[in-house]
């Protein structure tokens, strides 16, 4: 059994956040920290389990960026990923979902791949959409949200997350994709060992422009900081002083 797992590496979330002098992106340097989307860790951590169930399943991971998404694809392989493949692009922005579902669906086209994974969303965009567009270009079965999966005969089993706290079970034939929400299965560690043959892994490099990649569809014109929802006020004087200006505020505003 052969399985694409696709990662992106994002800016990471405790950095703080600058904007651009264009106000359309976010302004990097080299002290930008970067580290895998939260949520393709799990997708490999599902890889990696049904490959220990399976038996004879082959992981591979693919990751499209500049040259610095290496590191997010060597830590795939640090976790116990068999092969990485990077895409190439000739910008350091971010393409939009449907370019890097195109490019990664023209990729798949070339290798028989019996299931391909993602995560649910990733952390900064949070659109949710490669894996399903990425489906639809395949023209597979896809189910997203899924916290746990097996396979039975020919098909993958999956427990898809629903609203309030529901549960849907599917079975998918393959070749299908999927897209994996974060569950009980804490993904592994990368250890010392998977690390130092990680770093010395031969990553298969392909540029995006020999894929035939579309036009972008999608254009971000503007970003924003978010505007404060909530006011502050701090309390000043004695307990008893307290008291009273809190009881007051609250007579005021009727939820007393």
């Amino acid at each position: 059994m052969d399985i694409l797992v696709c990662v992106k590496q994002i800016v990471a979330l405790e950095t703080p956040l600058r904007l651009a002098a264009s106000g359309a992106a976010l302004a990097v340097d080299e002290r930008t920290e970067y580290r895998l989307n939260e949520f393709d860790e799990y997708a490999v951590e599902a890889a990696l389990r049904l490959r220990e169930t399976a038996g004879e399943a082959h992981v591979e991971v693919v990751s499209l960026g500049p040259p610095r998404v290496i590191v997010a694809i060597r830590r795939a392989l640090g976790m116990g990923a068999d092969r990485g493949i990077h895409l190439v692009t000739s910008t350091a922005d971010d393409l939009d979902p449907f370019a890097v579902a195109h490019a990664i669906a023209a990729y798949a086209r070339t290798r028989r791949y019996d299931l391909i994974l993602t995560g649910v969303q990733s952390e900064d965009a949070m659109q949710g959409a490669v894996g399903p567009l990425i489906a639809a270009r395949l023209g597979r079965p896809c189910a997203t949200g899924v916290l746990a999966m097996q396979l039975v005969g020919g098909e993958i089993e999956v427990v898809r997350e629903l609203e309030a706290g529901r549960r849907e079970r599917l079975a998918l034939s393959l070749p299908a994709v999927l897209t994996m929400q974060t569950g009980p299965d804490q993904p592994r560690y990368p250890s010392l060992s998977n690390m130092l043959r990680a770093n010395r892994s031969e990553l298969e490099t392909i540029a995006i422009e020999t894929l035939d990649s579309p036009p972008a569809r999608q254009v971000v014109t503007r970003l924003t900081y978010p505007l404060p929802t909530r006011e502050c006020l701090m309390l000043e004087g004695s307990a008893a002083d307290k008291a009273r200006r809190l009881r007051r505020m609250l007579v005021e505003r009727n939820v007393w």
